[in-house]
């Protein structure tokens, strides 16, 4: 009983920290994102982190069930283009679009996605305030995206739906991503995902931007750089990690505190802030994903 209490709580805070770094890496991606473009960073920083997920493997000797990853192909298969492709294109897509700062708080919508899909799926009964919180929650990012004014339907707006458009996409995948990290250990389960999505994204990536990839600045590599380190090589081995003890829709929930550390980050690099009432409609976003995870 005590370990697997210890179990859980190690789940817990990777679930935390993954959360953390992720809405931090954010800020990055949208600064390459600006530099480079959209599907460049997505699929270079997926060659990236996949090799170097490989590689901290290796290095600590974890064997890969090869065989169990035959009899489930179709569910690599699944998460590669779900996850790897789709969500993870759709991101960056938003983050070309939009503002980081808010694309961080946006991400926060996920939660609401993987119970939608339990009910859906598992057939999942959910209670009344839970019904109540979707709605405070929608209503929050609406407020947040537009600023009050709902008339409004722009560029960054379109860019906000790519963002929780990916999330919902990401919503579906959490039940088969902890089944691989069961067949596979949590670093594999992160390179075989995000590896299998840069073999798609990366070709096309490389042919609409021309010679973007050689002609692209520093700063935006430095971007880049700073982005795969803290999501592909510390922050999704964590969120596969904390999945192997922890309920799909708690590691979910627990992603609302991304933009305690992601929001300065916006502030420090870019100088971006919310108006008063975007920031009434982040906080309505990050306090229903929290209550979310009391109510279940």
């Amino acid at each position: 009983m005590h370990s697997e209490s210890l179990t859980k709580h190690h789940g817990l805070a990777a679930a935390l920290l993954s959360a953390a770094l992720s809405g931090v890496a954010t800020i990055f991606a949208a600064g390459a994102v600006r530099e480079l473009s959209p599907l460049l960073v997505i699929g270079t920083g997926q060659l990236a982190g996949a090799l170097l997920l490989i590689a901290m493997a290796r290095q600590g000797q974890v064997p890969l069930k090869r065989s169990a990853l035959h009899d489930n192909a179709f569910l690599l298969i699944r998460l590669i283009i779900l996850r790897g492709v789709l969500s993870a294109g759709l991101f960056g897509i938003g983050l070309g679009m939009t503002e980081s700062i808010k694309a961080v708080f946006f991400t926060k919508i996920e939660p609401y996605f993987v119970l939608a899909w339990g009910a859906l799926v598992h057939g999942e009964r959910h209670r009344p305030a839970e019904y109540v919180l979707l709605a405070v929650h929608v209503l929050g990012a609406l407020v947040l995206s537009t600023g009050g004014d709902l008339s409004t339907f722009g560029q960054s707006q379109l860019g906000d739906l790519c963002i929780v458009t990916a999330m919902a996409i990401s919503g579906t995948t959490y039940a088969a991503s902890r089944k691989l990290v069961e067949l596979a250990g949590a670093r594999y389960a992160g390179a075989l995902t995000v590896g299998g999505g840069a073999c798609i994204v990366l070709p096309i990536a490389l042919i609409a931007s021309g010679d973007r990839l050689v002609t692209a600045s520093m700063e935006g590599w430095l971007y880049q750089a700073v982005h795969v380190v803290l999501f592909y090589v510390a922050a999704l081995p964590l969120w596969f990690h904390a999945l192997s003890s922890v309920k799909g829709w708690v590691v979910s929930a627990l992603r609302a505190v991304g933009p305690l550390a992601g929001a300065p980050v916006a502030y420090l690099l870019f100088g971006e802030t919310l108006s008063g009432t975007q920031l009434l409609g982040g906080l309505a976003v990050v306090l229903t994903s929290a209550l979310i995870s009391r109510y279940r």
